[in-house]
């Protein structure tokens, strides 16, 4: 085991089952929300809240009207 002692994780320890096959054990002080991602170099799990999304694009503002008496 591999004693953390930074909020929230106390102990994190692990073992392997199998050839290709880890079990991991990440021991909290408390209940936190978690998540998990995969990428090239395997998976990172993630504590605390979560990555907020991408702001939506801005929306275009409305075009000028055209003025009084102008041509369509």
């Amino acid at each position: 085991p591999l004693a953390v002692g930074a909020d929230p994780v106390r102990e994190i320890r692990g073992s392997q089952y199998r050839k290709g096959v880890a079990r991991l054990v990440i021991e909290l002080t408390r209940r936190v929300p978690w998540t998990v991602e995969a990428h090239a170099g395997g998976l990172s799990v993630l504590l605390g809240a979560p990555p907020l999304a991408a702001p939506a694009p801005a929306a275009r503002p409305p075009a000028p009207a055209a003025p009084p008496g102008a041509a369509p």
